[in-house]
């Protein structure tokens, strides 16, 4: 307590005499919009809130554990992830929640490299300062209990045996774990649940951690009806806050949702509530196919630009802007070939590459931004993935990955997998070799890192350094072993049995240190549905029906010997004679009683 006292005075002091600068906040949002096909769109909103600041004297958190005191910057943060962040002393901490499967030979490169996105399901890595991993991993699940309480999600479960420690991925955080000068006090958790579902649920508290709070900005084009209904999308936070060597410190909470649109779809959604097929009269048939039936046929993927606006991809427009003292102007950008006419005019054009980038600022309420229909053989140029990868299941309890390279030049990858404990890999097996017609070559792995499982206490996983040629396919393959689970330890609908986390394909270019340079791309596959040997689960409630049959007829049958009296017919006939004159007799007793 005096501790905590001479620290709060110390500051006095050096705020006092001028020491420390003042906090420096501010809030930015940004919407881009640019078509990826035809008939898709790529919408991805940022909502960036960070705060420079001068730091203190640099003391650890066990000092008084209250990140405000030593990151001033940080109070900027909701109070409801500030709190936790400080009660598990977590500096860094990445939030990814993700639906759909992204197709990267149509739609190019995922957003920010791929960074920002994350694979099908929920994943959360975090840095955490402890000196011990026993440590460590306490506050890591009081980390996933309360983003579980925040997102309404599944976060909690991501136990011990959800959870890694990765050794290769993951190397951009680990630098930025140097800036915090922990001294190697601190592990980089990483946990996956690809059988989550994204919900309205998970979208209204990530919006209540925005300033304006979803009712205004871009955030009004967040409507949960829309986002959900698009073909793949992604929500993310991230948190980051720190003091270099010079005293200079930067707290940033970044938040964002990235989503592919269907225009025809979207925009087809306040014409009718229920999704119905398009009349045949509006559907451009190949009439060169033959057709069972006179009211069916095969559509042409014509070449033609759909007309959209924000009020028909999002159901609304831009009702008003975001109006703080510490915000920035709200942009909304979007990037579209010369030929399409946009409107209004925008307030700036940028010109790269013949594709225009109009700039709005969001000065006006209700601002809708129109794109006009175009026929036109132009087609957006989307950024082409540096590699593509494959991942699938055989029957032989194996799994192969196929990864290509259709580029002139040599790659340096790292691959991550990470299992469940009831799926044990075989890691004698692991074999690599580099396709190139009809001749294979061996493929030599430059770093290994296996971790096995134990049975209900942890997965396994292993990470892969190597070297993909130019122009070439290299394969992966390993076996596998399905371990029987016990009756309680089935997931919610075992019959479809259980999804394996994608794993995470990250790229670096040939002669990169993958300690000191940051990734060129992030890749991530679809996940897995591994079936298990599933038990008759109706089983204990037809015992327990037959248990209960039977002991009900037994218990009624000793109940009537118990009770009934078995008499002859000429019996039962006096006894209800006798019956009845005990009636009649206490009948004349009680009114005696009565009236006397």
């Amino acid at each position: 307590m005096f501790l905590r006292v001479f620290f709060y005075i110390f500051l006095f002091f050096c705020g006092k005499n001028g020491a420390l600068e003042e906090e420096k906040p501010f809030f930015y949002e940004h919407l881009f919009i640019k078509p990826i096909s035809p008939k898709n769109l790529l919408a991805s909103f940022r909502f960036n809130t960070s705060s420079d600041f001068e730091c203190f004297n640099k003391v650890p958190y066990s000092f008084s554990g209250d990140l405000e005191g030593f990151f001033p910057g940080f109070s900027r943060l909701p109070r409801s992830l500030r709190y936790i962040m400080e009660e598990t002393h977590t500096y860094e901490v990445h939030l990814r929640m993700t639906r759909g499967k992204w197709s990267y030979k149509r739609w190019g490169m995922q957003p920010d490299r791929g960074e920002s996105a994350g694979g099908t399901g929920i994943e959360l890595w975090a840095y955490i300062e402890g000196d011990t991993e026993e440590k460590v991993w306490k506050r890591w699940n009081q980390l996933t209990n309360g983003f579980s309480g925040i997102f309404s999600s599944s976060i909690g479960f991501m136990d011990s045996t959800r959870t890694i420690i990765p050794v290769l991925s993951f190397g951009k955080e680990k630098r930025n774990a140097e800036r915090y000068e922990l001294g190697g006090r601190g592990y980089l958790l990483y946990g996956a649940l690809p059988q989550e579902t994204i919900c309205t649920e998970n979208l209204t508290p990530f919006l209540k951690l925005l300033p304006c709070k979803g009712r205004a900005g871009i955030s009004t084009l967040l409507d949960s009806h829309r986002v959900f209904d698009a073909e793949w999308y992604s929500i993310f936070l991230d948190v980051i806050h720190f003091c270099d060597k010079d005293k200079k410190g930067m707290s940033s909470l970044v938040q964002g949702v990235d989503m592919v649109l269907n225009i025809e779809r979207a925009s087809r959604r306040d014409e009718f509530s229920i999704p119905k097929s398009k009349p045949l009269s509006e559907i451009s048939c190949d009439k060169t196919r033959n057709h069972i039936k006179e009211d069916l046929c095969f559509p042409l993927d014509n070449s033609s630009n759909i007309e959209w606006s924000l009020s028909k991809l999002f159901g609304r427009p831009i009702q008003r802007s975001c109006s703080l003292d510490f915000a920035l102007s709200e942009v909304v950008t979007v990037a579209h070939p010369y030929e399409r006419v946009i409107s209004p005019t925008p307030s700036t054009i940028l010109v790269e590459e013949n594709v225009i980038f109009s700039k709005y600022m969001i000065s006006e309420p209700f601002l809708d931004i129109t794109m006009a229909s175009q026929t036109s053989d132009v087609q957006f140029n989307a950024t082409s993935a540096p590699l593509f990868v494959e991942r699938f299941l055989t029957r032989k309890n194996q799994i192969n990955v196929i990864i290509s390279n259709p580029h002139s030049k040599e790659f340096q990858i790292i691959y991550l997998e990470v299992f469940p404990w009831f799926m044990k890999p075989f890691i004698h097996t692991l074999n690599g070799r580099i396709l190139s017609s009809n001749v294979r070559y061996p493929l030599n792995f430059e770093d290994i890192y296996f971790r096995p499982s134990i049975d209900r206490k942890r997965g396994s996983y292993f990470e892969l350094r190597m070297h993909i040629p130019s122009n070439s396919t290299i394969e992966i393959v390993w076996e596998f072993e399905k371990m029987l689970l016990r009756y309680a330890e089935y997931p919610p609908d075992p019959n479809r049995g259980v999804s394996i986390a994608p794993s995470i394909l990250t790229v670096f270019n040939a002669g990169d240190d993958i300690n000191k340079i940051d990734p060129i791309a992030v890749i991530r596959t679809t996940s897995l549905l591994l079936t298990l040997l599933t038990p008759d689960f109706s089983m204990p409630y037809n015992v327990i029906v037959l248990t209960s049959s039977i002991i009900a007829m037994l218990f009624g049958s000793m109940f009537n010997l118990l009770t009934r009296r078995f008499v002859s017919l000429e019996e039962a006939k006096k006894m209800k004679i006798m019956r009845l004159n005990v009636f009649v007799f206490n009948l004349k007793a009680m009114l005696k009683k009565m009236f006397s």
